[in-house]
C-alpha cells in the first residue's frame, strides 16, 4: 500500500529551516521506504524545501544546488542535525 502522497507532502513541508533529515527519517514517519520518498521528491518535490532532505550518509544528492539554501539556513556542512518528523 503507498503511502498518501499528501501525508509525505506535508511531512517534508514541515521540517523547519535550519534543519535537515533523511529520506529514511521521512520514511518512517510515512509507513515507506526510502527509496519511495527518494521516487516522491524527484517527482513532486520541486516546490518543497527538498535541500532539507539528505541520504543515509549526510550527502546531499545535489550539494552544490543546496549549498545557497543552507547558507541561508545557517546549516553547517560539517555537523547537520537531523530533525525527525511526527505526524502527532
Amino acid at each position: 500500500m503507498s503511502p498518501n502522497l499528501h501525508e509525505i507532502h506535508r511531512i517534508v513541508a514541515a521540517i523547519p529551516p535550519g534543519n535537515v533529515t533523511t529520506y529514511g527519517e521521512i520514511a518512517k514517519v510515512a509507513g515507506t521506504g526510502a527509496r519511495y520518498i527518494g521516487s516522491f521528491m524527484r517527482r513532486h518535490g520541486s516546490d518543497l524545501p527538498w535541500w532539507r532532505v539528505l541520504r543515509a550518509d549526510g550527502q546531499s544528492h545535489d550539494f552544490a544546488r543546496a549549498k545557497p539554501y543552507w547558507d541561508a539556513e545557517g546549516i553547517s556542512y560539517t555537523r547537520i542535525v537531523q530533525y525527525s518528523a511526527s505526524t502527532d
